[in-house]
């Protein structure tokens, strides 16, 4: 296990499927076998115009990643989803497991059971924002589009009509992965532009304090080990009409928090303090619910969520994150329209996205608080996303573009970020694409997203081979 899913808070809204060459995976089924594989191998090279001070080598990387999917949709299904990269510039690699699972019928086709690592729908506001609050999140490659990972455990379907009943179980957990990290001359560091390191003075019970970080990885079963249940009822489905989705489960929160002692010491000059980090799992009670209308082009739909973290056992002379409790409400709308430069209909999307409270608070043995290592739980508070998408044929060989603005009202500020990708040949892409993150006032020295990672424009160029 990487330390990132012990400190990192990296993550933005966004697709799943990226702009960065992330195409459809067209499978072909293999001979004389039930077994169909698909996958893709890309090479990817990415510049950073505005050079870190800290550390040179990350205003650009040249990266290799490969995305594999086996599965068996006959009889007993089966699939395996792996994405697996290596980062040339640095030297680092990275693995992750989308999926793997087993899955079967019970009794009738209504009814089906399946074991292992499934991605399954559980909120529309969850999956527009990618929060990671149902399913964890995968961002070791590209931070800015983590990619969804499923739950782990034993999940119970049964179906009628348009009526659908989904329940999950777990003995373990396994949280969501971002950069690694590690200790560095008393801080803890990231060869990622996309972590958020954290400050080299703090007030330690209210004294100004240099402070000196070291990590402490507990034994790994003691992260594991967590059980946690969840349900999902569904009306309507994938078909036109009116559908609805309610969702509540008790499970532990997908992104580690962190627990620290600190010893304060006073040398010669000033005071430093010694704190050593170490994740921990909190729990927290998540519900919500969608209620959308769908047509053969469009669909509009509301989302809400409400989450209640359980407040830790205090711990003598120790300091640990508390969220806080929040809601969260979302409106999209998708439609598809029919014009005359381009081939195929074009997709636009607009997504709006509130939350109310879900800060950090790191509090002491007597739950008092004690400022915060890290106050923001996510990227974005209150933000709109539009989106534009596609498809077209110049010389008979496919384009697919997009195009796509955020702007976070709170932190009046924008993402912006397009692509462009081309199929030159059979089973061939070439991309294209660039962010551009900004704040309106560029003296703002705040922790939000934007404003701390406004100096991270980019733009790449990629090619792949899809099989």
């Amino acid at each position: 296990m990487t330390l990132v899913t012990l400190l990192a808070r990296g993550g933005a809204a966004g697709a799943q499927e990226s702009s960065q060459g992330q195409v459809a995976l067209p499978s072909s089924q293999v001979q004389s076998s039930p077994w169909e594989i698909s996958g893709r191998m890309r090479a990817e090279g990415v510049q950073y115009p505005t050079a870190l001070p800290e550390n040179k080598k990350l205003s650009q990387s040249q990266s290799l990643v490969g995305q594999f999917r086996l599965q068996k949709s006959v009889g007993v299904r089966s699939a395996v989803d792996l994405i697996a990269g290596s980062n040339l510039t640095m030297g680092t690699s990275q693995f992750g497991v989308s999926e793997a699972y087993v899955s079967g019928t019970v009794i009738d086709d209504n009814s089906r059971i399946s074991l292992g690592r499934k991605l399954e729908y559980w909120s529309l506001l969850d999956s527009d924002w990618q929060l990671g609050l149902w399913q964890p999140t995968y961002g070791q490659i590209d931070v800015l589009r983590p990619v969804d990972q499923g739950l782990t455990g034993i999940f119970w379907q049964q179906s009628e009509g348009q009526h659908e009943l989904l329940a999950f179980g777990t003995p373990m957990f396994i949280p969501s992965m971002g950069p690694d990290v590690k200790e560095k001359n008393g801080s803890i560091e990231s060869d990622s532009r996309w972590y958020r390191t954290p400050s080299p003075t703090f007030a330690l019970r209210g004294v100004a304090t240099q402070v000196v970080y070291s990590i402490d990885v507990p034994d790994l079963s003691k992260l594991v080990n967590k059980p946690g249940g969840a349900l999902r009822y569904r009306y309507g489905g994938d078909q036109k009409g009116l559908w609805a989705s309610m969702n509540a489960g008790y499970k532990p929160i997908n992104s580690l928090l962190l627990k620290y002692n600190t010893v304060l010491r006073v040398p010669e000059v000033g005071t430093r303090g010694e704190v050593t980090v170490s994740p921990t799992v909190g729990y927290h009670r998540i519900w919500g619910g969608d209620l959308g209308y769908r047509t053969e082009h469009s669909m509009v739909a509301v989302s809400a969520l409400s989450d209640q973290p359980e407040e830790h056992e205090p711990t003598d002379n120790a300091f640990q994150q508390q969220p806080e409790a929040f809601r969260a409400f979302g409106v999209h709308g998708n439609t598809e329209l029919d014009l005359p430069v381009f081939g195929e209909p074009v997709t636009l999307t607009a997504q709006y996205l509130k939350i109310e409270g879900g800060r950090f608070h790191d509090v002491d043995s007597t739950k008092q608080e004690q400022g915060a290592i890290f106050e923001n739980r996510f990227n974005f508070y209150n933000a709109l996303t539009l989106k534009m998408e596609t498809r077209s044929q110049v010389f008979r060989k496919k384009i697919i573009s997009s195009l796509k603005y955020l702007r976070d009202f709170d932190q009046k500020g924008n993402l912006i970020g397009g692509d462009l990708s081309l199929f030159p040949a059979r089973n061939w892409v070439v991309s294209l694409g660039f962010d551009i993150l900004g704040v309106d006032d560029e003296k703002s020295t705040d922790g939000s997203f934007l404003n701390q990672f406004r100096a991270n424009d980019r733009y790449y160029g990629g090619l792949s081979y899809v099989f």
